[in-house]
């Protein structure tokens, strides 16, 4: 029997997610049904100037179940492999992804820039 590393991102969605509205990059609009997702107004990047020094910033992004992930009942995964342009409507606002993070373990990481 093989681990489940899908298990502690589906518990995650299920407590903290929240459902939102998908939009695939190249479309205007969203696809039918909701996405769980993660989402962090303030989420902190950290990555290495080219003297290898560590530099923080904070910016918003979402956490998401990849289309393959086993997530069980529940969790609204996305609904095909994002790419950079995908939106999200969350509230009243609307994020577009400028990156796509996979962290194969079945998630994925979309820091997002606030579009209106």
């Amino acid at each position: 029997m093989g681990v489940n590393l899908d298990l502690p991102l589906a518990s995650c969605l299920d407590v903290f997610g929240k459902e939102v509205q998908y939009i695939p990059a190249g479309s205007e609009e969203p696809v039918d049904g909701t996405v769980t997702v993660i989402f962090d107004r303030a989420h902190e990047f950290v990555e290495l100037d080219g003297a290898q020094v560590p530099i923080s910033t904070t910016g918003p992004a979402l956490e998401a179940a990849m289309p393959d992930a086993d997530m069980g009942s529940g969790v609204h995964k996305l609904p095909d492999v994002p790419e950079v342009g995908c939106r999200f409507v969350i509230g009243s606002e609307t994020f577009q992804a400028y990156d796509v993070q996979p962290d194969g373990a079945g998630g994925v990481t979309l820091p997002l820039h606030l579009v209106s």
